[in-house]
């Protein structure tokens, strides 16, 4: 029989916002409908798939299962809805509605929008809060969603108006469900303080609800998390030893507390921290003592998990791992944390953290543990760039065609070499495209970063080098992790946007790398030969600077390690346009934006004297900063200035913050909550001559997006785009004055920026 399937085709078909919460709920259903056809059968629960045994591991409720197997449904159910649609059929909702009914469709739609950012962030915009109030728990899940997404401070809006709508907790019956939902509220807002670095506001919260409930395991061990992490961003070591102490105190109260209620998730997460702390404070016996508790808490754990046929979650592997590496039972760790990394999947983040941990550990207790790289070393960032394809004109040969197959080769025992996870790069024709794909053989992270946007870099940059080039160009793209586009295309520009382009991508990978403790990597594909500002030499040059970069010559059959430079690095590109003499281009300068809030809340009495008290303050500080300050401008609270020195724009920022916030303004007869937010940005701009004010005047895409940064920044805090940190690790700024604060949704519709806290 030669059969041959003939779908319906309904690529073309679009669902609205209600089709789609019918797949979700015909998804549900069609699980469920599996579900009970497989126990009617006498299947049952089981961690793996075992058809004599009749175990299935999806046989738990629909909003346990994995997001893949939720997938699986949906698609299945998408199918016959876009199908009936395709054939001419209508689908009609019902008519009668209520605000409960409302709300349990809004949490059946927020449960299939679990993966999709930019849809979740919508749904959290438009909400109806007259609907939601019927179903409050919808903020506990979206907050927490958004903390998944690293999106701290939205997850923070979420759950602080979730908290508005939930009764004090001291006002909660014990019994009463919304009391364990106030107090996740809490909890997780709190955690989100702690991603954004606003760890004494995080404390402050989490003892007041400790001095309304009382203390218990978690929250200690929230408290002690904020000291920990305060501690790992302390540039000084006395406040660094001193929050160390009181992390470990947080932690051991936490852990007697969590084992007195029985509460074992609590008991061991606090247990193993103290453990761990405790070493690092000198106390080898009382991280033998607290280690020794915690493992057989956790093994007993392990097995009544496994009796149940439950899954054993890998953060309780890890932990049986860190507490036998504290007893110095190396066998015994290096099993242990074996499976967790089998259990954790492909959760970078997550296996760099524990990497971290033991390798403090180890470091501390001056073991060998050779398994330890082996086993949870993260794989290397490697930074790429590398000239383009020749064409068949090319007067002086770069990269010739003929080449590229044993560049290919060249470039993937390179990588192999250096163990490469991670790789950044543009995607020109030639050896960047060669490197992309060399990455996704090798199963690696592919980062595309473009200058502009990706219609005209594929029509400059690739589409001269022929059609098959055209075509992988598309199919990297597709298949990129991610697609970094830095700015807007300009053709009197170009160079300059190539320029900062080479800028980003190096302090970007520098950032990747910090963030997974991995190792970082520069590689070319370079001839040696000299070449235009922001092109692959000038790369090289810019790089080399800052490391070592592994050479592959496209006209030689030899690689090698070109040395550090020992020269600065040179400033910024700019373009003068012609005739005007005026308007010029800046591949990188650094803006910052602040203002105070509440200002317009002052009197007219008051605003003069902020005016005359608190802008001379602030002129004051700025005036010890007058090198690298291009322009400077203020409207009422509000302040701007552009840098063309990074170091002078970050350190500024830090003293207007601290002595702005160190002054008693209520002696000036002020409010005493008077501080700046502040938000500082780097990227290319443009300059004028104000003609009316004869002022020189900045703008541009990152002007505007530094400008709508400041609003969403916490009073008192400074936060730096993740393009300015990107410029500052190029710069060989440390990488603890940064901490990830996570995605920060932008004002007036302007997308969303990588937001870091500066310390």
């Amino acid at each position: 029989m030669r059969y041959r399937p003939a779908p319906i085709d309904t690529a073309a078909v679009e669902l609205d916002r209600a089709q789609r919460l019918l797949v979700e709920k015909l998804a549900r259903n069609t699980h469920d409908v599996w579900a009970q056809q497989r126990l009617d059968d006498g299947w049952r629960y089981g961690a793996e798939r075992n058809d004599t045994a009749k175990t299935h591991p999806c046989l738990v409720p629909y909003d346990q299962l994995p997001e893949d197997e939720k997938d699986y449904d949906r698609v299945v159910s998408g199918a016959v809805v876009k199908t009936l649609l395709k054939m001419g059929y209508t689908i009609q909702s019902p008519q009668i509605r209520d605000a409960a009914s409302e709300a349990e469709e809004a949490w059946l739609h927020l449960r299939s929008l679990a993966t999709c950012p930019a849809e979740l962030l919508a749904f959290w915009q438009q909400r109806d809060e007259d609907v939601w109030a019927h179903r409050p728990e919808l903020y506990l899940w979206i907050g927490r969603q958004f903390l998944k997404m690293a999106d701290a401070l939205t997850a923070y809006d979420a759950l602080s108006v979730g908290l508005k709508r939930v009764s004090d907790v001291t006002l909660l019956d014990r019994d009463d469900p919304l009391r364990e939902l106030h107090l996740e509220l809490r909890q997780q807002r709190a955690l989100a303080l702690i991603h954004t670095g606003a760890y004494q506001q995080a404390r402050e919260d989490l003892v007041l609800l400790a001095e309304q409930i009382g203390y218990d395991g978690e929250i200690c061990g929230l408290i002690g998390r904020t000291w920990k992490e305060q501690a790992s961003h302390c540039l000084d070591e006395i406040p660094r030893q001193q929050a160390l102490k009181a992390a470990f105190s947080c932690y051991e109260q936490g852990w007697q507390l969590a084992l007195a209620a029985d509460q074992v998730d609590q008991a061991y997460y606090a247990g193993i921290n103290a453990a761990t702390l405790a070493l690092w404070g000198g106390d080898l016996q009382g991280a033998h003592h607290l280690a020794g508790q915690v493992y057989p808490l956790c093994d007993r754990e392990r097995q009544r998990l496994e009796h149940a046929d439950e899954t054993v979650p890998f953060w309780l592997l890890a932990t049986l791992g860190e507490a036998a590496l504290l007893l110095e039972q190396d066998d015994q760790a290096e099993h242990w944390y074996a499976a967790a990394v089998e259990r954790m999947g492909a959760d970078l983040r997550a296996k760099a953290s524990m990497y971290a941990q033991a390798r403090r550990i180890v470091d501390s207790l001056g073991s060998a543990s050779p398994w330890l790289e082996t086993l949870l070393a993260p794989p290397s960032v490697v930074v790429f760039c590398g000239h383009r394809v020749d064409l068949a004109d090319a007067q002086s040969p770069r990269f010739p065609a003929a080449a590229e197959q044993r560049v290919r080769e060249q470039i993937s025992t390179r990588l192999e070499a250096l163990d490469a996870g991670i790789g950044y790069g543009a995607a020109a024709s030639g050896a960047d495209l060669l490197f992309h794909e060399e990455m996704l053989r090798r199963g690696g992270k592919v980062v595309v970063v473009l200058p502009f946007e990706i219609e005209p870099f594929r029509r400059i940059s690739v589409e001269e080098a022929g059609v098959e080039w055209g075509c992988r160009f598309d199919a990297v793209i597709g298949r990129a992790d991610e697609v970094r586009v830095l700015g807007r295309y300009d053709q009197r520009a170009t160079n300059g946007l190539f320029d900062f382009c080479n800028h980003y991508m190096y302090g970007a990978a520098r950032i990747h790398s910090a963030s997974l403790n991995s190792a970082f990597h520069a590689l070319c594909v370079w001839n040696g030969g000299g070449g235009a500002p922001g092109g692959t030499a000038s790369a090289v040059a810019l790089w080399r600077r800052m490391s070592p970069v592994w050479q592959i010559n496209p006209l030689q059959e030899e690689s090698r390690l070109l040395p550090l430079f020992q020269e600065p690095i040179p400033a910024e590109i700019h373009f003068a346009e012609k005739g005007s003499g005026e308007v010029r281009h800046h591949s990188h300068l650094c803006m910052l934006f602040a203002d105070v809030k509440g200002y317009s809340q002052l009197s007219e009495s008051q605003s003069a004297i902020f005016s005359e008290c608190f802008l001379e303050h602030v002129g004051r500080v700025i005036g010890r900063f007058d090198r690298g300050i291009l322009s400077r401008r203020t409207q009422g609270d509000g302040l701007f200035l552009v840098f063309d020195s990074l170091p002078t724009a970050l350190a500024l920022a830090k003293e207007l913050r601290d002595e702005t916030a160190a002054v008693d303004w209520t002696r000036h007869q002020l409010p005493d909550s008077l501080t700046y937010r502040i938000s500082l940005d780097a990227g290319p701009c443009f300059s004028y001559r104000d003609p009316i004010t004869g002022q020189q005047e900045y703008c541009g895409h990152y002007v505007v997006r530094a400008a709508r940064m400041e609003p969403v920044t916490p009073p008192g805090q400074v936060f730096a785009s993740e393009t300015f940190v990107a410029m500052a690790r190029m710069q060989g700024i440390a990488a603890a004055t940064f901490s990830y604060a996570g995605q920060i949704a932008l004002p007036k519709n302007y997308g969303c920026v990588q937001a870091f806290h500066v310390a």
